[in-house]
């Protein structure tokens, strides 16, 4: 007979859930006059806007003329220019989709935490500390696509650990 209390199994998803908001509500705080930018960031949101006008994945150079963007990973400015053909800047959109980033990285640093670890409390607090660090914070407050790269990866290698946990031919 299970002596524990019938809600007593969600308590860790609750308190995920408080930890994913307190993350998101860091970043959303850090960037309340907008997403952080450095030189980087004008790659990444002037090949977004380029993209959305139908200029193709290119930056202005010099005295305006577009040459194709070659230096820098293409996937963030794809999602940025998504943001352009809504009518917002990438910049407002990269402020956006960074504080969802951040509560998805939470979600899936403890995903992957349990998977691997197996204690579910264990996995709460890789995300808490996740979810409060400075790095992670700041990282996820500049319009950058390292959180991006962080999702995607996070997601590769759970994709990854299922194709050698199972026989199916779909992973």
């Amino acid at each position: 007979m299970n002596a524990s209390r019938p809600g007593s199994r969600l308590v860790p998803y609750i308190l995920l859930v408080i930890f994913i908001g307190i993350g998101m509500f860091l970043v959303w705080y850090s960037t309340i006059w907008g997403a952080g930018l450095i030189s980087d960031s004008f790659q990444y949101t002037a090949g977004a806007r380029n993209f959305a006008r139908g200029n193709g994945f290119s930056l202005p150079y010099g005295n305006g003329d577009l040459a194709p963007m070659t230096k820098y990973p293409p996937m963030f400015s794809f999602v940025l220019a998504g943001f352009e053909l809504l009518g917002t800047s990438a910049l407002q959109g990269a402020r956006v989709i960074n504080i969802i980033l951040f509560g998805l990285n939470i979600f899936l640093v403890f995903y992957s935490t349990c998977r691997l670890a197996q204690a579910t409390g264990f996995a709460l607090l890789a995300a808490l500390l996740f979810a409060i660090s400075f790095v992670t914070v700041e990282v996820h407050s500049w319009a950058l696509s390292e959180p991006l790269y962080l999702s995607l990866s996070l997601t590769s290698i759970l994709f990854t650990q299922k194709y050698f946990e199972e026989d199916r031919s779909v992973w």
